[in-house]
C-alpha cells in the first residue's frame, strides 16, 4: 500500500502550481472565473461518470452492487489516473501557447 504522503507530494507538484497560474491567463475576474468553473465542471462530470458506469463497478452474484466490490477499484484507479494523467498533459500542452505572456 502507498504512504498517505504520495498523494500531498502530488498535489503539491502539480495542482498548487496548476491552480495559481490560471490567475494569470487573463486579467478579467469573469474570464478567470469561467476558466475556474470549467476545470471542475470537467473534473466533476468525469468523476460521476466514472462512479456511475456499470463497466467500472460491475457487479456480481456476491456483490451485487459493484462499487462494494473491493476487485473493482484496481481497474477504477487504471482509468482514473490515465485519464487524470492524459487531462494534467493535454492542459500543460495547451498552456504553453501563453508562456510569452506570462514573463
Amino acid at each position: 500500500m502507498r504512504p498517505p504522503q504520495a498523494r500531498h507530494i502530488t498535489f503539491t507538484v502539480f495542482v498548487v502550481p496548476w491552480n495559481a497560474l490560471q490567475a494569470e491567463f487573463t486579467e478579467g475576474y469573469v474570464e478567470r472565473t469561467s476558466i475556474v468553473v470549467y476545470r471542475h465542471l470537467v473534473g466533476w462530470l468525469g468523476g460521476a461518470v466514472l462512479s456511475l458506469s456499470s463497466f467500472v463497478f460491475s457487479a456480481s452474484e456476491t456483490y451485487p452492487y459493484g462499487q462494494l466490490n473491493p476487485a473493482n477499484y484496481a481497474r477504477f484507479a487504471v482509468i482514473v489516473g490515465v485519464l487524470v494523467t492524459f487531462w494534467c498533459l493535454l492542459t500543460m500542452h495547451l498552456a504553453k501557447r501563453d508562456i510569452s505572456y506570462l514573463l
